[in-house]
């Protein structure tokens, strides 16, 4: 069961242009949801590093499910 959601947007992003997530935001509103417009704050490291390793991490776990 879906229980939250979280949607990050850059920093190009304009914040009136969330009417999609107001939308939602009233068709759902049992689900909890939120927009992160900087992601700096949540990060331990620079963004684009803390990417990088994730998307390796995620490649690596992919190759090893494929060995099993």
């Amino acid at each position: 069961m879906l229980e939250s959601i979280v949607e990050i947007k850059s920093s190009y992003y304009i914040e009136n242009h969330s009417y999609k997530f107001l939308m939602f935001k009233e068709e759902y509103p049992e689900i909890e949801s939120a927009i992160i417009y900087d992601i700096k704050k949540f990060t331990k490291e620079n963004y684009s590093k803390e990417i990088k390793r994730w998307k390796l991490e995620r490649l690596l776990r992919a190759e090893l499910e494929k060995l099993e």
